[in-house]
């Protein structure tokens, strides 16, 4: 029976110990994905995408005290369940505009907490590293929810966007290509509002 609890919590630490790379994993398959599934099948495949990036943050905020890390736990559970069960009937933008207002604010914790930890570290290594980028793509995430929202408001926000929820694949392709800088043109925004954003963590992605 030792053995058997001592296996568990060995596995259990390992998890913990590769939580950046479980991270990044996740993150990545979040960006990757949609491009391997037609688009009938867009709704599942983001809703699994996000599951996998919930799993993976809750896994990093285990070194929060035991009551906060509940609240962030319902709140992960909420996001989740608002996702599935939106993910079988017809989302309408009000729908879609309160689950994404509930993931920002997730992912802005996760944020706060991942730069916390890479800041916090006395040694640089390769997981440090990892741990850093995890910041760098969550910065992306919180762009595509900013740009996203506004695009549910005003589906003339962005030039050569697809009106409505169908159109978050090119917001999430046009913030990861503002953060970088690379700028291609083919997506530009619109409104004074915008701008704004796209200009602000475009400095950010710099940073």
């Amino acid at each position: 029976m030792n053995k058997s609890k001592n296996y568990l919590q060995t596995r259990w630490d390992a998890l913990y110990a590769y939580r950046f790379y479980l991270l990044l994993i996740a993150i990545a398959l979040f960006i990757l994905l949609p491009a391997f599934f037609p688009e009938r099948n867009e709704g599942i495949v983001w809703t699994v995408s996000r599951t996998l990036i919930l799993l993976a943050c809750i896994n990093i905020l285990r070194c929060l005290d035991t009551r906060i890390l509940i609240s962030i736990v319902v709140l992960a559970l909420v996001v989740a369940g608002t996702d599935w069960f939106t993910v079988s009937n017809k989302q309408d933008d009000f729908t879609s505009l309160a689950n994404l207002v509930l993931f920002g604010i997730f992912v802005a914790l996760i944020s706060y907490v991942v730069f916390d930890q890479v800041l916090k570290s006395r040694d640089v290594d390769f997981h440090i590293i990892v741990g850093a980028f995890c910041g760098f793509l969550l910065i992306g995430l919180i762009t595509m929810i900013c740009c996203t929202y506004f695009h549910l408001k005003d589906p003339e926000s962005f030039s050569n966007v697809e009106a409505g929820i169908t159109g978050v694949d090119d917001i999430l392709y046009f913030s990861y290509i503002t953060i970088l800088t690379i700028g291609y043109g083919d997506i530009s925004p619109l409104t004074e509002e915008t701008r704004r954003i796209s200009l602000f963590f475009g400095l950010i992605g710099q940073f």
